[in-house]
Parts: structure tokens; sequence; C-alpha cells
């Protein structure tokens, strides 16, 4: 409102309190849940998501999902996830500040 831009997101604005950074795959025959924590990635390339999910169930609860430069989210073909209350985007404000996208499903 008002035409403003809001600021970028970065790492240190996360809500959560446990910060874990590094893809994740969570494969085939897999299932949990993760919660109340912020998943992050930077990706030069622009390819390898934060979360890659083949598997499940899944359950992904209060947390932020984000990357700069690449997908926040790979959903394959059969996986079975479930979100509540995410954040799932981009952050950073270097040359890619951004994710590609957020989710690839």
């Amino acid at each position: 409102l008002g035409g403003s831009t809001p600021a970028p997101l970065r790492a240190r604005d996360y809500v959560n309190s446990v910060r874990v950074w590094g893809p994740w795959e969570l494969g085939p025959n897999s299932n949990g849940s993760l919660s109340k924590m912020a998943l992050c990635w930077e990706t030069l390339t622009g390819f390898l998501p934060v979360v890659s999910v083949e598997g499940g169930p899944w359950n992904i609860t209060s947390c932020d999902v984000l990357n700069g430069g690449g997908p926040a989210l790979d959903c394959s073909e059969g996986c079975k996830l479930k979100m509540i209350k995410c954040r799932v985007g981009g952050f950073g404000s270097g040359p890619h500040p951004s994710a590609s996208c957020g989710l690839i499903a």
C-alpha cells in the first residue's frame, strides 16, 4: 500500500531461531515432519532447490523455506507434502536476491 516496495528478506530476518543451511532431499519411502525452523540455501547455479520432496507423507509447519538464486521447493510426482504457516520463496541482496521460483510441482 502506498506504492512502497518491501526490503528484500535477509538471513537475519528469519522468525525462527533454528536456521539450517543446505539442501534437503526427502527421498522415496521417507516420511516425517519439520517445524519451527528456517531451511535456507543459496546457489550460484540456480538449479538446486532448498527442499526436494519425492516421498511422503511429510508435514512442514511454521518453517521458512528460502533460497537465494534457485527454487525454494521441488515436489516430484507422487510426493505427499502438507505445509502449514510457512514462508516459501527467496532472500538476499546479491546478484540473485530471490528464488528463481517458489515451487516446482
